[in-house]
């Protein structure tokens, strides 16, 4: 079985939680709201090559950002990959 997610099962299913201080869902290194929650609930926003992976746990390597989600994750393998297709020509 594959550990790849796809981004709207990943919504649906772990639910991220809006960040108190920016209304949006992203979280910085600097957050101290991090510290304060299960680390299972942690989801790490990465670029490896050009391309943009949202993965399970808290990562330092090459992130960008990070997630809280209102369900923890059961599987630190868990990972999709994420891009954002709105600067995409329409045809």
């Amino acid at each position: 079985m594959s550990n790849l997610l796809d981004m709207d099962v990943w919504v649906d299913t772990y639910q991220p939680m809006q960040n108190p201080s920016s209304n949006d869902i992203f979280f910085d290194t600097h957050d101290k709201y991090l510290a304060t929650v299960d680390p299972k609930q942690i989801w790490t926003w990465t670029e490896e090559d050009g391309v943009g992976i949202i993965q399970a746990g808290y990562w330092r390597i090459n992130r960008l950002a990070y997630f809280v989600c209102e369900k923890k994750w059961e599987d630190e393998n868990l990972w999709f990959e994420y891009y954002d297709d709105s600067t995409e020509e329409e045809e």
